[in-house]
């Protein structure tokens, strides 16, 4: 071992290699001694004390927004964007820095990951809103006083069927005493932690880099779902760190193999014990994480024998050149990875590890599905067929007066944000996986999730081609940006690593760009713009629409109505009632209250569903539904 760290010196001194650079130690086989490492964390603390102090004010700030917000004061808005970027900001202009510790960029990665958690709790600190959360705490209040699984949900009857989250949250309230809302909360904040220390973990896997990995981690932050749907209490927020967890595990089976660190084959039976253990934890979590899982495993496992390795640079121009002959009747990307497979066709397909991980993923997935959660294919299938029927039969004339997202409707700057987040992805997306094969040539990992990234593409057709397409991007981000966000990082240190004559205005450009996805992807992400703020009731608001009135309801029907009994009311309500007023309302009632008349085609409703209760909010006369519907989504509001 003392060899080891007398090479290591020897290496500083001729500047072969730096302190925190593990590409170049893993090639020469060192470890730094201990006494280094802890000196050198000590020294490079600094800019990461700045940047909490920045980051913190920030916070701060948009604490003041919210208040501001609550009082009715239009100028709240400036503020919050005002504290949001003070937040991120310190953290871009760090890790794009080319002298970035691993210390600052780990401590970064989690700081703002966590601050920005705590922005969207800070907006509803007391109360599930959202209707998804809500649904999850009535799945979770049954597993607490029923002491039994897979009891029905009415408001969302597959959650039961993935139980991952209420098992975690019932332990906790069951050792703390703590409510339901109280443990979610901390539960969350801690998953939050994970998921940013896994993604880095992970990106650094796979690049070597963590230079390269905490700027991946960054620029996931800046999909539209990270404010919004990984910060709330639901099941794919414990099943994305659980998925990451074990995507890192699988990259270090890789280089365990390579003895740099003693006990490698000790530490590669840990990782194996850790995956077998993570992946049911996962399978019965989240059905379209574990689906999304088991896909990237996949492309892992079958990258060796898809592409093939790129050895020189003058391979590679001659790929280049080539591809842009053939992009005259493909785009440029098709005819990239269709030149790659030609080249590839005499490579054999090879056992491995991966392969036989993957295959167990998809049992375990067929086991859940078929003899414990059957309801799952009724409820993805009946999603996916009616977008994939939508496509089919698609009709250009229909297409073109089909009415379209809401991004229209969003505030000048956040508008201008949005689109220009989305037009950034379509051109860094194929600059930046254009560098990580060049980058990365031979790599089957860092390869495979460029393959993995012209999924980008084929979301945004489905975007356009389907009326729900906005839906499902809204709730395809995270996983999208798992693939995304390492070629972007890698595309974008390319362009700030250019030569001095150009370097700064290439580097005043990334952050720019930076910023545009980040602003962007809150703009045109969840919550929209008129409930990112708390403030009063609106009609068909989302989270602005749960208000006292609407828990008073719901505390007043669980009280002194029986439990379970059946309603109709409008779409936020249903979701109340159904969660904290213990009751099972109907969805898709709204033909009731929206006729003048109440005829016998209603009385037959009413008795072929045994409606008990309907209950009405008189506010709803008062304006329009922002949501665009105020019993479901199939309504359209005039």
């Amino acid at each position: 071992m003392l060899e080891k760290y007398v090479v290591y010196i020897r290496l500083l001194k001729k500047k072969q290699v730096s302190i925190g650079d593990d590409k170049n130690l893993r090639k020469n086989k060192i470890l730094a001694p201990p006494v280094l490492q802890s000196f050198t964390r000590q020294r490079q603390w600094g800019r990461l004390f700045i940047a909490s102090a920045l980051i913190s004010s920030g916070l701060l700030i948009v604490s003041a927004s919210y208040d501001l917000s609550r009082a009715g004061l239009s100028y709240a808005v400036p503020i919050y964007w005002g504290g949001v970027l003070l937040q991120f900001v310190p953290a871009v202009i760090i890790l794009l820095d080319k002298n970035v510790t691993r210390d600052e960029a780990i401590g970064l990665v989690l700081l703002l990951g966590f601050t920005l958690y705590l922005t969207k709790l800070m907006v509803n600190p007391s109360v599930f809103k959202f209707m998804d959360e809500m649904q999850q705490w009535r799945s979770t209040y049954n597993i607490l006083e029923t002491h039994r699984l897979l009891e029905r949900n009415p408001i969302l009857e597959v959650s039961p069927y993935y139980p991952g989250l209420q098992n975690v949250t019932h332990a906790l309230v069951s050792l703390t005493g703590w409510g339901i809302h109280d443990a979610g909360v901390i539960l969350i904040g801690v998953i939050r932690i994970m998921l940013m220390l896994s993604l880095f973990l992970f990106f650094e896997g796979l690049s070597h880099s963590h230079r390269i990995s905490g700027l991946s981690a960054l620029l996931y932050m800046c999909n539209p779902a990270f404010l919004g749907w990984t910060s709330y209490y639901i099941y794919q927020s414990l099943a994305l760190p659980l998925a990451f967890l074990a995507l890192y595990c699988i990259i270090r089976l890789k280089f365990t193999e390579i003895p740099f660190i003693e006990g490698a084959t000790n530490l590669r039976f840990g990782f194996i014990v850790c995956i077998l253990l993570i992946v049911p934890a996962i399978t019965i979590t989240h059905h379209i994480t574990a689906i999304v899982f088991a896909t990237l495993v996949t492309l892992f496992a079958v990258g060796p024998a898809l592409w093939v390795k790129i050895n020189t640079t003058h391979n590679w121009h001659i790929l280049v050149k080539l591809a842009r002959r053939a992009s005259r009747w493909l785009s440029r990307r098709v005819a990239l990875f269709w030149i790659l497979a030609r080249q590839n066709k005499n490579v054999e397909f090879k056992k491995n590890e991966l392969g036989w991980l993957a295959v167990l993923i998809a049992v375990y997935i067929f086991i859940w599905v078929t003899y414990f959660a059957p309801l799952t294919l009724v409820y993805l299938g009946g999603q996916i067929g009616g977008i994939i029927d939508e496509i089919v039969h698609i009709n250009l004339s229909s297409f073109l007066k089909r009415p379209k997202a809401s991004l229209p409707d969003l505030p000048p700057f956040e508008l201008v944000t949005a689109y220009g987040s989305m037009i950034l992805l379509l051109i860094v997306v194929p600059f930046g996986m254009l560098q990580t094969l060049r980058k990365f040539r031979g790599d089957s990992l860092a390869i495979s999730m460029v393959s993995g990234s012209t999924t980008l593409f084929l979301v945004f057709v489905v975007r356009f081609a389907s009326a729900r397409g906005g839906e499902i991007l809204g709730r395809t981000w995270p996983f999208l940006y798992v693939v995304i966000a390492l070629v972007l990082a890698v595309g974008i240190l390319f362009l700030t690593d250019l030569t001095s004559r150009i370097r700064w205005p290439a580097r005043l450009g990334v952050f720019s760009a930076i910023l545009i996805l980040f602003v962007g992807g809150i703009a045109s992400g969840w919550p929209p713009y008129w409930s990112r703020l708390p403030g009063k009731y609106i009609v068909g608001g989302a989270e602005r629409s749960v208000d006292i009135y609407g828990l008073t309801v719901s505390t007043w029907a669980r009280d002194h109505i029986k439990h379970n009994s059946i309603m109709a009311a409008d779409f936020m309500l249903f979701h109340m009632l159904g969660s904290y007023g213990l009751q099972a309302p109907l969805m898709g009632m709204g033909e009731l209250f929206v006729n003048e008349t109440f005829s016998d085609y209603h009385y037959n409703i009413i008795n072929e569903y045994g409606l008990e209760y309907l209950v009405v909010d008189t506010r709803m006369a008062d304006e329009a539904p922002r949501l665009g519907f105020y019993y479901g989504s199939w309504e359209r509001s005039e």
